[in-house]
Formats: C-alpha cells, structure tokens, sequence
C-alpha cells in the first residue's frame, strides 16, 4: 500500500485536482489519499487556510466576515460544478456558517483540510474518514496505538479512502491542530499506522535541490538520499519536507517519495534507510546555509575534561533562545549562533559566561555565514572535508571555522558574509555538476 500525500498546491482548483485523480489511478497500490487544505493557484492568490485564519480574526475582532465568508464559499463552488461533483458542498457550508460564531480557531481552519478532501473524495468516487475520527493528540503528541486502533476499526472494509491533514482531537474529543506544516506529518503519520510500502509526498517542486535555487540558478534535484541526511537539510530549513515528519516513517522503516505533482515524470527524491543497494551515490546529499551568524568560542583549559562546565555553557546558550551548533576540542568551544538581533544580546551571553564558568578568553565574530554540507561518506571518507576547505581556500574564500564530529554526517563552515553566496557555488560546481557529468558517462559507456 502506498499513502500519497497531497500538498496545497496540488489542492488548488480544479485543474490540479485532475492531475491527483490522474496520479492515484496510475497505480493501484495508491490506496490512501491525505490532503491539505487547498492553496494558492492561477486563480486564488491566497490559501484557503489563510481565508479562514482572516475570517475568525474578523469574528474575533467582531467586525463583517460576510464577503470573506463568500469568496470561500464560492472557490469551493467552482471546484463542484467545474468538475461536476454529486457532493451537497451547500449543505456542507450552510451547516458550517450556522455555528461559525461558536466555532474555535481549530474547529473553523481545519474546515479547510475537512472540505477539501471531500471535495477530493467525492471526485475519485471514494469514502472520505475524518481525521477527527481516528488522529488521537495528547499534550502536542500523536497516540500511536490510540489512533491506530481507532483507524483499523473504520477501515476493516475499505479499499481505499481520503483523509484530511493538519488535524485530529485531543483526549476530550475536541479539534486540535498540528504544527504548521501538519499536513506532512499527518501523512507520514498515516503511513505508520497502516503500515505503508511507501509514503509519497506531492508537491509543486521536483524533489530535494541540492543548494537553494535563490543561489544557484536551476539546480538540479537529489535523486537520493538517506532518512538521515533528509533530517539533516530539514533541520538547516530545506523547506520542501516537513521536519517533523520524518519519524513518523522511520519508525517503520518506510521509504519516502517526494514529488512533483506537476511532473511526476521527473521521478522526485526518494529517501530510504541504506543507500548501499544504490548504484550510484553522489558524495555529497545537500548544500545549504544562512548569513548573519555569530561564532562564539570560549577557551579555558582542559575545558574538554570539565563536563559541567560545557554543560552550563549549552545551558547559558540555550537559555538566551539562540539556534547554535557548537564543536569542542581539548582547551575551547565554538558556537555557531544564529538569531542574534543585537550587540546588546551578545554583551549580555558574554557576561554570564565569564560570571559562570570563569573563562581564560572569549572571543566573538560576527557577520558570519553558516554553510552546511550533508553527506553519509563524511564517516568514511574524513579526506573529503580536507578537500572541501582547500577548494574554497583556492577560489579566495577563507574558511574561518569549520564544525564537524567524528560521527556526524554534516559539515559546518564559517566563511564570511561576503563570501557566502561564492562559498556555496564553489561547492555545488565541484560536487554536483561535475558528479551529473560523470554519472551521464557512467550511463553512456
């Protein structure tokens, strides 16, 4: 069984929802639909979520969400009669407008996802379960085995279904929603507890880029990558997978396919737990990265041998709300910061640290850029990070702190704002462009 998760862009209007239909009968193992809410298309300029975020605002603030109210009511009209669905979409939205009054923020956003799959539902002839019926969410946290049962007791007869994302209930039966970006996780979620082959996830991008395409103009897409190098790219704000929904499946071990409902001829990223069955393997996952950092070392001796020193340093780091990485050898500990507004913040860090821990010396750079690199063979192949500083060195780019632990699978460079943008160029030329090379006359020969 595959569980397809649709994006809001796939969800969009009529057209879109076409090219779903056309995608989930291409494969009968696509069993499981889970859908956003629909987005942004040619024509709706804004998220049917954000439509209905403006509308409880307007209740909120008791001013007329009448012509808000309508425009909602009329882009999911024209998906009905574009597509000449049987569904009593009027009956639906009069019985929403009767209590919108009395409905929470939950209850009124999450309309959105609820209809949506009906509408999706209705078109592919298929039953549509409610998220609110089974997706049990205690304290921020998904039951497993709460919603698993509740699951498999709907769908004892069903061969195939819709289910909405972003949503379930908590422990008093009442809506509650996930985290933005919920709608991948719900998936992901969803393939766990039916124990999919495969979860794939549709979107309006052919797959993992390799480096942000706001830098490198047209780059290509990662054919492959490992359950931990996409948490990895996730985590350094690779915006086309949720985060949060990568344990879901890799708690069951189930591979991940990301692709562009667009183009699914194009193949998408697929994302699996052993990269060694793969023929080819590039060497390197990603490139990604963000200006504006500050890198903070503190040195004192032995600092290495005294745990509880380095643990009130994480501490005071932590305690000032800061994103950081951080490296440690035998007499310092260099923190890369992100989020810092102003002086006045680091001045105050610095205080607490020499009141804390008593330092040797503490020194601070600014207007850092982060560059990250993601690769498993950084384990096995310690030479490659040699050989990364030095072709930056070459192309005038001093490399001012690199962060890398013997067991991880990304590595950190600081260079300087400036060089940012020429750092990340460098990198993708050498381990991507000419890597496609190779594989074209590996292919060729």
């Amino acid at each position: 069984m595959i569980v397809a998760k649709f994006g809001g862009s796939s969800m969009a209007d009529a057209d879109q929802l076409k090219k779903v239909k056309a995608i989930l009968n291409s494969d009968s193992n696509r069993q499981v639909a889970v859908v956003s809410a629909a987005g942004k298309g040619i024509h709706n300029p804004v998220k049917l979520t954000d439509q209905l975020i403006h509308i409880y605002d307007l209740i909120q603030a008791g001013k007329d969400f009448s012509n808000a109210l309508n425009e909602v009511w009329q882009r999911l009209d024209a998906v009905v009669e574009a597509l000449d669905l049987d569904f009593p979409i009027h009956e639906e939205l009069s019985n929403i407008s009767k209590q919108i009054n009395q409905l929470s923020y939950a209850e009124l956003v999450s309309r959105g996802e609820y209809l949506t799959a009906h509408l999706l539902a209705s078109y592919l002839k298929w039953p549509m379960i409610d998220a609110a019926d089974f997706l049990v969410i205690n304290s921020g946290q998904i039951d497993y085995q709460a919603s698993k049962q509740r699951l498999m007791n709907i769908t004892k007869h069903i061969e195939h279904c819709v289910i909405p994302g972003f949503y379930g209930v908590n422990a008093a039966g009442k809506i509650e929603l996930l985290p933005r970006g919920g709608g991948d996780t719900s998936g992901a979620v969803v393939s766990n507890l039916v124990n999919a082959a495969c979860y794939e996830n549709w979107t309006d991008t052919n797959g993992i880029l390799a480096v942000d395409p706001r830098i490198v103009d047209q780059p290509t897409k990662v054919n492959i990558l490992s359950y931990d190098e996409l948490q990895e790219l996730s985590y350094l704000g690779v915006k086309v997978f949720n985060e949060e929904a990568v344990q879901p499946v890799r708690m069951k071990q189930i591979p991940i396919r990301i692709m562009n409902t667009n183009r699914p001829e194009l193949g998408g990223t697929f994302v699996v737990t052993d990269k060694n069955s793969v023929d080819y393997k590039p060497e390197v996952a990603g490139i990604a990265g963000k200006q504006d950092q500050v890198i903070l070392t503190v040195k004192q001796y032995q600092l290495s041998s005294h745990v509880d020193s380095v643990i009130a340093l994480i501490r005071l780091v932590n305690n000032f709300h800061l994103k950081s990485t951080y490296s440690l050898s035998g007499d310092s500990i260099s923190f890369v910061l992100s989020g810092v507004d102003e002086q006045k913040d680091i001045q105050d860090l610095v205080n607490q640290i020499n009141a804390n821990v008593n330092p040797d010396n503490i020194h601070v750079t600014e207007r850092i850029a982060k560059v990250a690199v993601v690769s498993e063979a950084f384990c096995n192949r310690p030479r490659l990070v040699g050989k990364m500083i030095e072709l930056l060195e070459a192309n005038s780019i001093p490399v001012q702190q690199v962060i890398q632990t013997s067991d991880d699978i990304k590595v950190v460079f600081g260079v300087a704002n400036a060089d940012y943008q020429r750092a990340i160029e460098c990198l993708y030329h050498e381990f991507f462009r000419k890597a496609n090379v190779r594989s074209m006359v590996a292919v060729n020969s």
